[in-house]
């Protein structure tokens, strides 16, 4: 299976674990991000290959765009249009005579231990309009504050417990780095 269709089926799964009213594009991919954390936590092992990279609004799918519009193309699910005050909401869900097929698919691509950590990032997230999501995950993404936007995220520094057991990681890395170059001769 490739990695293109691993990453498609968590995004398939995320919205028909939405149920019918869908999720918003930025929830979307905040649930993306979540579900590799909890299924880090609970298997040991990244949920996909696919990189999760530094967005304006937090970490999001690397060309999750696209993702979703094969999805679309794909008769797999819609991705609709909804005023939602002064701006446009773009919710994706799965209809119900696409339920069906979408659920074969996911079940071909994912194990029932992986579908469980998209609904924990999903319950995780919640009904949170995206703003809320955003300034959620800004605050407590450590990938997030330390890339470049467009950058791929290290998402392993948002599994770390507090800020202390963060930092002295931190400078054991760049402790072992000085001592690396200097026995090199890179220094």
């Amino acid at each position: 299976m490739s990695d293109r269709a691993k990453a498609k089926a968590v995004l398939l799964e995320a919205a028909l674990a939405a149920g019918r009213e869908g999720i918003q594009r930025t929830n979307h991919y905040k649930v993306f991000w979540l579900a590799h954390l909890f299924h880090m936590l609970s298997a040991g092992t990244l949920l996909t290959q696919w990189s999760i990279v530094k967005m304006p609004q937090g970490p999001g799918v690397d060309q999750g765009q696209a993702l979703l519009e094969e999805l679309e193309a794909e008769a797999m699910l819609v991705v609709g249009q909804r005023a939602k005050g002064p701006y446009l909401s773009m919710p994706a869900s799965v209809p119900r005579e696409r339920l069906e097929r979408a659920e074969a698919v996911v079940r071909e691509h994912l194990s029932p231990q992986e579908r469980e950590s998209i609904h924990e990032a999903l319950a995780c997230v919640g009904p949170d309009d995206a703003s809320t999501a955003s300034r959620w995950s800004h605050k407590v993404s450590r990938s997030w504050k330390a890339a470049e936007l467009g950058q791929t995220l290290d998402i392993f520094a948002d599994l770390y417990v507090d800020d202390i057991e963060f930092s002295e990681l931190t400078s054991r890395v760049e402790a072992d780095s000085e001592t690396a170059a200097r026995i090199l001769g890179e220094a």
